[in-house]
């Protein structure tokens, strides 16, 4: 696990103001020296949730829980320590320290990454309005999915043929090298070609909201039925469920059911 110097964790706290970091999840009023909403952390009507300006700590009066930005963004996010301070750096541009050991990827890199993937799955998305998704819209909505729900889970189309993803995303300006890495192509004899194609299209997204991954399904008999994007700098398949970020809109769990399927889940 990483370690941060102090000073550093100290700077993350004093560049992430918490009532700004809170006032993007929720509407906060003010009154006195406080500001004062319903608490994100457990559903109320009447606002017990405070934050102190001078202070810059929350408390809420319902939940009885509290502390910094760090322990706010933890818990309103579902992180652990290093993720939040990774998060909160990372929201006001403030690069990481040097850690000793393995060198990882530069959070430059990661960060084209997950703008790829961002891309391809508007891409894939925007598809199903077209006239070359029609055939894929009509499968998703003879299975039973509504309109909105498409939408919702960002479901999509690949096109068929071989190198329509990658045509568009190099002149949007993405490097092939970054395609290669996240696993949206494959290069064979010189040549670069989309490793998706004529495939619904599900979008993995991380417990942050970020695309990590696809799931493409074909709309026949063809073999293989699924395939999946392979593990990546930014997918590892040991600690991503497809829809765990809808864990962050939900209250007081009690009960979670874990189903096997993309359209298990989607159901």
């Amino acid at each position: 696990m990483p370690y941060f110097p102090d000073e550093f964790i100290q700077q993350v706290i004093e560049r992430n103001d918490i009532v700004e970091v809170v006032g993007s999840y929720v509407t906060l009023k003010r009154k006195g020296g406080r500001y004062w909403a319903c608490c994100p952390c457990h559903g109320e009507k009447t606002a017990s949730f405070s934050v102190n300006v001078t202070q810059q700590f929350f408390y809420c009066f319902g939940c009885h829980v509290g502390g910094s930005v760090i322990d706010f963004v933890k818990r309103v996010e579902r992180l652990d320590f290093v993720e939040a301070i990774k998060f909160l750096a990372e929201r006001v541009r403030l690069p990481l320290p040097e850690v000793k050991g393995k060198p990882g990827i530069p959070s430059d890199e990661k960060a084209k990454m997950y703008d790829v993937m961002r891309k391809t799955a508007q891409l894939y998305h925007n598809n199903l309005g077209q006239a070359v998704g029609e055939k894929a819209k009509a499968y998703l909505l003879k299975r039973g999915l509504p309109e909105g729900i498409i939408k919702r889970f960002g479901l999509g189309y690949a096109e068929d043929g071989w190198t329509h993803l990658v045509d568009k995303l190099q002149e949007d300006g993405c490097k092939e090298e970054t395609l290669i890495k996240v696993g949206l192509a494959h290069k064979k004899n010189d040549r670069t070609y989309d490793a998706f194609r004529n495939r619904v299209m599900f979008p993995i997204i991380d417990h942050r909201g970020r695309v990590i991954g696809f799931g493409g399904r074909v709309m026949d008999d063809s073999q293989p039925k699924y395939l999946n994007s392979p593990e990546t700098p930014i997918f590892n398949k040991r600690y991503c469920l497809y829809g765990i970020h809808y864990l962050k809109r939900l209250r007081n769990i009690n009960r979670l059911m874990i189903v096997e399927g993309y359209m298990d889940v989607i159901s």
